[in-house]
């Protein structure tokens, strides 16, 4: 059952999709601290740390994915 989990989670384009999410909430993140928009500081941290997240979870389930069984 968890492997089957695994398996849904892994798949290609959720990897890729989370990867892609958290460069651009990263992006917005850095972007909105450079430039000083309207939204506060804390919320551009948040955007970062979100992407980060994103990105590093995309990692993880990239290296998980090496381990499981092939279909």
């Amino acid at each position: 059952m968890i492997l089957e989990w695994l398996g849904l989670v892994t798949e290609r384009p959720n990897v890729i999709g989370l990867a892609i999410a958290g460069a651009v909430f990263a992006t917005l993140g850095a972007r909105s601290v450079a430039s000083r928009l309207r939204i506060g500081p804390g919320v551009a941290r948040w955007l970062l740390r979100c992407g980060y997240t994103a990105m590093w979870a995309s990692v993880a389930l990239f290296i998980v994915a090496g381990f499981l069984p092939a279909k």
